[in-house]
């Protein structure tokens, strides 16, 4: 008993340390973890229920063993921790085995610690049964011994392999000499070093694995080598079988991982994490009591050390002011369920924040102890789980980095989803980024994430603005707590996603202390990061630059399987093209194909000239109709080597890649907002042919592949080009001589046609040489002025033209007998030509002399709008074609002047006839006007007459003339150009009209004439009109087109002479013919006074004869005569005795006889005037009937003249209703009845017909 109150004595000190004897009772039963109290020789004076729960043991049992020795498993365990315990005066949470009461064992963390109690010393024991989390530990290193392969995958010694027997390394990286010892170069000289290198025991089973690659596509085996200095090292080789789109293997790549040190030290590895975790799980635990609002009531002292805040500033908080925003739902709910009755418990893991400002994550039990009056409180157990949880999401980090590893080799996804994992290890990170180094220095954004402004993929940065550049020019890893505060980091930029970042942590990607890049993980709150995740962050990014270099690695094998690929294509495609045109229309087909950009031009020399032309030019959204007209523009742009800047490259030689091309001076812009581009020189030999050339309107679009691409691309371009020179210059040889021989034949077939012969000409030039125009010009016969007798320029044939003797172009040719070859017109002094056509666009001229017997009468001349374009050769080809058309030229201009003089004789022959034969000025004017135009090749004339009443000029007949004024024209003798051709009778000749100082019609102005030829008409001495020419250009006239005016003037005016005399003639016949019919109008009104029963009868019948006679549709001249016959139709009744004609009754049979002698007499009287001889037909054959019963001849049917048969009708209808001394006139009716009963008996049935229509 004494000994019990001591010990109790003894329990109650100690307690008062920590609270009154009934809380101390109740915390100390309650707490979840076992608790108890022993002297320094292990005897137990005190324990709390949770030790004797593990084990199985009531307290009297405990109390019966009374030493703590007995409760070991092992006592080798209990020796090892007294050990540790008295070496560092604690033990943290040190993984022992208690013995059960059964016998068995099972395991627990001690913690041990000195407490003085009233003077003494004793152990403190806090034990925790972890069995349970052995068993969830156990089943977490399975599930990351799941994943160890593909996290051992990260590659540490990178190497690639043929597939050949001994398996011959072409690629290993530089960390095997960290490895090994040896240096990639010694490795790679050496194939069979590496095989000297295994562990004897385990080079069948390395070499197994290289089978089972090739066989399966991969293996992972660990095996043992020898390092330089004698050391043996284990190895982790996993590899895998690379192949190509078609599933061929190309070779094998792997990833050696040096696991010595895990070898060694994996079971003393479990043992330290074991240590580690008891100790930390002991010495950072701490307890807390809350009421039911979640208020701070109590805290122990360690809380400090877990969360850095102080005892009192601690205690009165609410717990949920320190939590985490993302945890704070889920911790309440848990919360609230505890507080609903007293004895619920929850446990849960959860973030709290740090007096240091980061977050730490807790693993807490909570225990509603509000029933217990001395408590009153919710107990917390909680202790720090950071680090655990943080290495679970840096092995879940390291699991998606292996499974991405695993999945794709393409760089953009796996850059993707390393950042993903790396956000996912640092969650901290609100955003995050990965920059890659460009070939000038800056950095390019290739992955983001967290980010949402799609403007930030491919951002490049300056190499000194931002946190990322800033680390990657220091090289190490840096931590960045205010990134707005600093104008050096902070971006300024329109794109609020970068805007609001404001911490930051930046790592440097590097590769043989070399720095490719930046991994960074952004936050937009203030001092997001510490030390430990800046840690966390070297190790990606040290995964991040292997990853990139072996990712490199493989797409720039693949790189240049495909440029060799594209350059095997192309070079099959341009082996079978032979036109500069055609081959750049390949190369950019082929650019397009392999390529990205905006715009692709190829340019090369002319010849030996420093001439440029495009032979291809194409943009990514060009069609290609208007690809010409692109072509033209930019040969406008560029044309001389030495301009822009394919011209510089052609110039030295030497490839320009640039970056910014509107800062570049050599650059001329050909193509709107282009930025960047590629420029490289194609080269054969020492002979720069030209450049072909890229550009994008996007910055640092192109790299060093691109630039070696285009580069090798141009070499196999430059070979192309030389070899269609070559082709070309034999086609142009053989062209030439092809040529030759058929224009030496076209000769036989064009004869002395002038036109064909230098249609031929032209034709044989620009089938062999550039021949944009072309002239022939000949000398006048006279030895005067030239002619241009062939023009042709822009696709166009110009009239012929005279040109002075001695100007221009053939002036000098012809007057000097040599050729002339001007390189460029524009920028030649020299030359002057005479223009015509498109002469703003000839720069190059080559022209040789026409000659014939040593003596030079012509010229050839051809033309090209291009500079340079004729050479040495050309001038060989065109001398000789001239040589051999000289005769032809020659032959064919005498034939032609022949052939015109023909023409002209002709004409005028016509012109005689025309003038014989027809007295109507207008059609011999007509006739006149047409051969002046086509003969003497002018745009307008007019002819004016002599009005000798007014003495004026008027216009009678013109054409070519645009407007109607010159019809207006009325002109005095003297008075402007044709009155003083007239007034001074004399040939009026102005060439050009603007050299003229006298003002000029407004007719010749309006109608824009420049040159101006009159001629007076005269004939007889007399002026008959004025003949006018005009032309709307100069006109240079020879001595042969002046006579043959004046021949057309004379005709003219002899027309005008004969017209006049026709005239005075046909006035003279008509008075004659006036008087005649005035004469037969007074013989018939005499036999109407003589017989008045007939009176009036005459002139009704005869009208309504012309009326039937205009209704048949007899012509003019029969109806004229038919009048005059009708007036006349009973003339001869001047023949017939009074006594018979004036009978009131009826006459006797002899009186008959003499009255139908009438029409004789009529005939015998009428028939010696010419003049009435037309008009005998009616007066002579009237009274014959259709059926031949008439009289006097007894005619029958169309025996009887139309004339007499249309009277006949008249004749009786007048009688018929006209009132006779023996009878009453008949009614119409009557008449018309008796009419047609007389149809085909009397009359003609077709008169009679058309009388009834006529009548009606």
């Amino acid at each position: 008993m004494k000994t019990a109150s001591k010990t109790q004595t003894n329990k109650l000190s100690v307690l008062k340390e920590y609270a009154s004897e009934e809380q101390y009772r109740i915390l100390f039963q309650n707490v979840p973890f076992g608790i108890g109290l022993a002297d320094i020789n292990g005897n137990l004076i005190e324990f709390n229920d949770a030790m004797l729960k593990p084990g199985g043991y009531t307290r009297e049992d405990i109390e019966a063993i009374g030493n703590v020795a007995a409760l070991y498993y092992e006592s080798s365990q209990r020796e090892e921790a007294l050990k540790i315990f008295r070496q560092q005066g604690y033990l943290s949470q040190y993984p022992v085995q208690f013995r059960r009461k059964d016998g068995t064992p099972y395991d627990a963390l001690l913690s041990l610690s000195f407490v003085e109690i009233g003077g003494k010393t004793y152990v403190q024991a806090l034990t925790e049964d972890v069995t349970e989390k052995k068993l969830a530990e156990e089943a977490l290193h399975q599930a990351e011994e799941k994943y160890r392969v593909m996290v051992e995958q990260s590659p540490l010694v990178m190497y690639m392999d043929q597939i050949d027997e001994l398996a011959t390394s072409f690629y290993i990286s530089p960390q095997v000499e960290k490895m090994l010892g040896y240096t990639p170069t010694e490795v790679l000289s050496d194939p069979k070093l590496w095989h000297r290198l295994i562990f004897p025991e385990d080079h069948k089973r390395a070499m197994d694995a290289v089978h089972k690659t090739v066989e399966t596509g991969k293996a992972v085996e660990e095996y043992r080598m020898t390092h330089r200095d004698g050391r043996v090292i284990w190895i982790r080789d996993t590899s895998v079988l690379i192949c190509d789109k078609e599933g061929k293997p190309q070779f094998v790549q792997g990833f050696m991982e040096d696991v010595t040190e895990r070898k060694l030290a994996e079971e003393r590895v479990k043992l330290n994490e074991s240590r580690f975790r008891a100790m930390i799980e002991n010495g950072l635990d701490f307890i807390s009591l809350l009421d039911a609002q979640g208020n701070l009531l109590w805290e122990s002292p360690s809380a400090s050390n877990l969360l850095g805040y102080h005892y009192q500033e601690f205690v009165g908080r609410n717990i949920f002011e320190l939590m985490h925003p993302d945890d704070m739902e889920w911790t309440k709910n848990q919360f609230t369920e505890v507080a609903k009755q007293a004895g619920n418990r929850q446990s849960g893991i959860f973030r709290l924040h740090h007096a240091d400002g980061t977050w730490h994550w807790v693993e807490a039990i909570a225990t509603n102890m509000l029933g217990e009056p001395s408590i009153n409180a919710i107990v917390i157990n909680y202790h720090d789980v950071t680090e655990r949880k943080l290495h679970e999401l840096e092995l879940e980090a390291e699991s998606m980095l292996a499974q991405a590893l695993s999945e794709t080799l393409e760089l953009q996804p796996l850059l993707e989803r390393l950042l993903e994992a790396a956000r996912h290890a640092i969650p901290l990170a609100d955003k995050g980024s990965i920059l890659l180094v460009e070939p000038n220095g800056k950095l390019r954004i290739r992955a983001l994430s967290g980010y949402s402004d799609s403007r930030l993929q491919g951002f490049v940065f300056a190499s000194d603005t931002g946190y990322a550049a800033q680390a990657a020019h220091e090289q190490k890893p840096l931590i960045f707590t205010q990134v707005r505060e600093n104008e050096k980091l902070r971006y300024e930029g329109e794109i609020e996603d970068a805007k609001n970042i404001h911490s930051a942590i930046a790592a440097p990607l590097m590769i043989q202390d070399r720095v490719i890049g930046v991994i960074a993980l952004d936050s937009t709150e203030h001092d997001t990061f510490n030390e430990t995740h800046l840690r966390l962050l070297v190790k990606f990014a040290t995964s991040v630059a292997l990853v990139l270099e072996r990712t490199s690695l493989y797409e720039e094998a693949q790189r240049r399987l495909q440029e060799l690929q594209a350059l095997y294509e192309s070079g099959l495609t341009l082996s079978n093209l032979f036109e500069p045109r055609e081959i750049g229309k390949a190369i950019v087909k082929i650019l397009k194909q392999h390529m990205n950009w905006n715009y692709a031009v190829v340019r090369i020399r002319k010849g030996d000239t420093d001439a440029l032309e495009v032979i291809g030019y194409g943009g990514m959204n060009l069609p290609e109709v208007e690809e010409q007209a692109e072509i033209e523009r930019m040969n406008r742009l560029i044309n001389k080597v030495g301009q822009g800047l394919t011209g510089w490259v052609t110039q030295h030689g030497v490839p320009v890649h640039s970056e910014n091309l509107p800062a570049d001076s050599r650059y001329i812009e050909t193509n709107q907002g282009v930025l960047s581009g590629i420029y490289v020189p194609i080269i054969s030999g020492e002979n720069i042919l030209g450049a072909i050339g890229v550009e994008s309107e996007s910055e640092n679009a192109f790299d060093e592949h691109a630039k070696r691409f285009l580069s090798t691309l141009a070499a196999q371009v430059a070979s192309t080009i030389e070899t269609a020179r070559l082709f070309s210059d034999m086609k142009k040889r053989l062209n030439e001589l092809s040529v030759l021989h058929q224009s030496s034949q076209s000769l036989l077939v064009t004869g002395f046609d002038p036109d064909m012969t230098y249609a031929s000409v032209h034709e044989a030039v620009k089938n062999v040489m550039p021949c944009d125009a072309f002239v022939i010009v000949v000398e006048d016969d006279a030895g005067g002025d030239y002619h241009a007798v062939y023009r042709y320029d822009k696709g166009e044939r110009y009239p012929n033209a005279r040109i002075p003797r001695g100007q221009g172009l053939s002036g000098q040719v012809i007057s000097e007998g040599k050729t002339l070859l001007v390189a460029d017109y524009h920028n030649d002094e020299n030359v002057q030509a005479i223009h015509f056509g498109k002469v703003e666009h000839v720069r190059s001229i080559l022209a040789i002399p026409l000659m014939r017997g040593g003596k030079t009468f012509g010229m050839i001349s051809t033309q090209s709008y291009g500079a340079d374009m004729f050479n040495e050769s050309h001038r060989v080809v065109l001398e000789t074609i001239a040589a051999q058309f000289a005769s032809s030229i020659e032959n064919a201009r005498l034939f032609e002047a022949t052939i015109q003089q023909l023409k002209r004789l002709t004409v005028l022959r016509d012109m005689d006839r025309v003038i014989a034969s027809s007295f109507d000025l207008r059609i011999v004017f007509n006739l006149l006007l047409n051969h002046t135009l086509e003969q003497l090749k002018v745009d307008a004339a007019c002819i004016l007459l002599f009005n000798p009443n007014t003495y004026n000029l008027e216009y009678f007949d013109g054409r070519g003339f645009r407007s109607k004024q010159i019809t207006n024209t009325k002109l005095r003798l003297g008075e402007s150009l044709a009155g003083k051709a007239a007034m001074e009778r004399k040939f009026v000749a102005i060439s050009d009209l603007s050299s003229q100082d006298e003002p000029t019609s407004k007719v010749l102005s309006d109608e824009d004439f420049k040159s101006y030829y009159a001629y007076p008409l005269i004939t007889k001495g007399e002026l008959k009109g004025v003949l006018e020419l005009f032309h709307r250009s100069t006109l240079n006239v020879s001595q042969d087109w002046i006579n043959f005016f004046e021949t057309l003037a004379g005709q003219a005016a002899i027309a005008i002479d004969n017209v006049n005399l026709f005239e005075n003639l046909e006035r003279s016949n008509f008075e004659l013919t006036l008087a005649y019919d005035k004469t037969i109008e007074g013989w018939s009104k005499a036999l109407d006074l003589r017989d008045r029963e007939t009176e009036g009868h005459t002139r009704r019948v005869t009208d309504l004869t012309l009326k039937l006679a205009q209704y048949l549709g007899l012509t003019r001249t029969e109806i004229i005569n038919l009048r005059r016959g009708a007036l006349l139709h009973d003339i001869g009744k001047i023949g017939i005795p009074d006594h018979i004609l004036l009978k009131p009754g009826k006459l006797t049979d002899d009186e008959w006889v003499i009255m139908r002698q009438h029409p004789q007499y009529a005939y015998d009287m009428l028939a010696s005037v010419e003049y009435l001889r037309p008009a005998l037909e009616i007066p002579y054959c009237h009274h014959e009937k259709w059926d031949g019963t008439g009289y006097p001849r007894g005619l029958k049917g169309e025996e009887i003249p139309i004339s007499a048969r249309i009277f006949a009708v008249g004749d009786v209808w007048d009688a018929l209703t006209s009132h006779r001394p023996y009878r009453l006139a008949w009614s119409k009716e009557q008449a018309l009845e008796f009419i047609k009963s007389q149809s085909g008996i009397h009359f003609d049935p077709k008169i009679v017909e058309a009388f009834l229509k006529v009548i009606e």
